[in-house]
This record gives structure tokens, sequence and C-alpha cells, in this order.
């Protein structure tokens, strides 16, 4: 693994603004689109006030990382001081990205680019101070662009028991895949919101959602996972699923799907689920010779590891492991 200091980039006269101009080609095909001010959110009817950070940072540069391959990349985002990161990855193929502390604890603007692109970015949140938890809660905007048959996974870990509100979108074109993956265990005192918007913009274009809750003490839990596929966008497979497991009856869940289907020749699916506390299986955990502690961190595990991949569960790397 190599720090993100080490990885050659280059930045030029590439601003953050240009990275959007895309949007403005579909936009005059459809009346409905034509109010296109390169808003991260273009379309989306519930979220207001969602295009404040990158108004300021329109004309900000990007750094571009070509043609690196096979390589896993470390950042820690506790020694990073802007509000925003750009990145474009051109040409990159089995990249693997790791961002720890994942910028949760300040507004920030996250913005990725790809294109001809093979990445997964992994982003973590553990730990969080009392100073953090009385912040007042935090702005997150994650910005996602997926292009020229580029493949982006984004696995997303928060355990930090901060309050958090959250915008992701992603642009999907040109025959690429864009695949969200959330898992979010929330305590005592934590509320997050989160929206997510995926916009297909050309067809034979794939996307999923998934977001996991745990829920614990009085956390508070709000999701809404927006798919919007424009009418040039046929053929194309897109979902969004929400699984909450709610362990204290004073738990707060809430998910919306939000669907926007202007083709008529695709799939688009969405699901929402919510469980509850797991005696029965804890109880056969117990009974088999396991702690009560470890029966619980062991269903934890399992009901999140389709969203957190099993091997960082399993690494010896205390940043990757749950922490029991």
């Amino acid at each position: 693994m190599i720090a993100f200091s080490q990885i050659k980039t280059h930045t030029s006269d590439y601003k953050i603004k240009e990275m959007f101009s895309f949007i403005k080609d579909y936009n005059t095909d459809h009346p409905q689109l034509k109010d296109s001010d390169l808003r991260p959110f273009p379309l989306a009817k519930p979220v207001k006030n969602a295009c404040e950070l990158l108004n300021q940072y329109n004309d900000n540069n990007i750094k571009i990382v070509e043609s690196l391959h096979n390589q896993d990349i470390y950042l820690n985002a506790d020694t990073y001081t802007e509000q925003y990161l750009g990145l474009e990855f051109r040409d990159c193929k089995r990249l693997r990205f790791f961002v720890s502390n994942s910028f949760l604890s300040k507004d920030f603007l996250f913005l990725v680019s790809l294109t001809d692109s093979d990445v997964e970015i992994f982003l973590e949140q553990h730990e969080s101070n009392d100073d953090e938890k009385s912040i007042a809660k935090q702005k997150i905007e994650k910005l996602f662009i997926v292009k020229k048959s580029s493949k982006l996974n984004i696995y997303e870990w928060n355990s930090a028991d901060l309050s958090v509100y959250e915008e992701v979108t992603a642009h999907v074109c040109d025959a690429s895949e864009f695949h969200y993956h959330q898992s979010c265990i929330a305590g005592e005192g934590s509320k997050n919101t989160k929206r997510q918007e995926v916009i297909h913009w050309d067809e034979n274009t794939i996307s999923s959602q998934s977001i996991k809750f745990v829920g614990k003490g009085d956390s508070e839990f709000d999701n809404i996972g927006r798919i919007y596929i424009h009418p040039k966008a046929q053929k194309v497979d897109s979902s969004y699923v929400c699984k909450a497991w709610l362990k204290s009856d004073s738990c707060h869940f809430k998910a919306r799907p939000d669907l926007e289907i202007y083709a008529d020749d695709v799939k688009a699916e969405h699901g929402v689920a919510v469980g509850v506390d797991q005696k029965e299986e804890e109880f056969f955990l117990q009974s088999r010779g396991l702690s009560k502690g470890f029966s619980k961190e062991l269903l934890e595990k399992s009901f999140l590891s389709e969203n957190w991949p099993l091997e960082m569960f399993n690494k010896n790397h205390a940043k990757w492991m749950l922490k029991g």
C-alpha cells in the first residue's frame, strides 16, 4: 500500500465546473431537463441547497491520475487540510483507493471522475472524539462521474457515532457501472441523513445502491435513494436496497426509494427491509460457547458483510477492522 502523496498526479487547467459540462448536452434533448446549471443534484426534487460547496469550488483545479494499475493507495483524511478533494482517474485498472476518517468531521466536497478505468474506493470512519460529537451536523457532498466503459465501486463504513448530512450523486454514462455500498453503525445520539441519486445518461449502464444500518440507543437514520433514467438510457439495470437492524426500541429509521424513469426498456428495482434485535441468534451462538460480546459482533459482521468486503474484516490492519 502506498501513500497518496507518493502518487504522481498532474494538475492542469481542467476545472471542476468543466467536468459537468456534459450534462448540458443531455438536457437539451429533454424539455424537463432544461434547467441545468451544473448542480450536483440537477434533477432531484427532495434535495435543496445541494450546490453550495460545488459552487464554491467551481473554478478549482483537480488532480489527474493516469495509467496506474494494480495499486493500493492510502490517504489519511486527518492530515488533509483542504475542504475539497477532486480526482480524475484516466486509464487506471484494478486500482484501490483507501481513505481513512472520510472527512466526516468537517464540511467537505469529494469529487471523483473515471474515464476508461476500474477503481474501488473505500471510505471509513471508525473513531470520533467528544469534540467531534459536539459539533453541529456536518455536510458532506460526494460527486462521482463514471464514463467510457468505466467501473466504480464505493464501499463506505461509518461507526463513529457522528451526526452527518450527506449527499451522494453519481452520473453514469457510456456503458459504465456504478455500485455504492454503505454500512453504518450508529450509537447513542447519532443522527444521520443521507441522500443518494444515481443518474443514468446512456444506454447499457448499470448501478446499484445498497445501504445497511445498525441502530443502537436513540440513533436516527434517514435515507432517500433516487434513480433517474434519461430517455436515451435504454437497457439500464439499476437497483436500490436499504436494510436496517434496529437493536433498540428508541431507534428511528426512515428509507424512501424515489424512481424517475423516462425510458421504456429498463430494469429498476427497489426494496426496504427492517428487522429487530436477534435474541434467538445470539442465544444460539452463546450456547455454542461464544461470549455475548463476540456473538453480537459476529452477527453485526455477517449482516454488514455484503456491503463491506469480508477480507477487510479479516485483515490484520487496525484501521480496517471492526472494533468490538
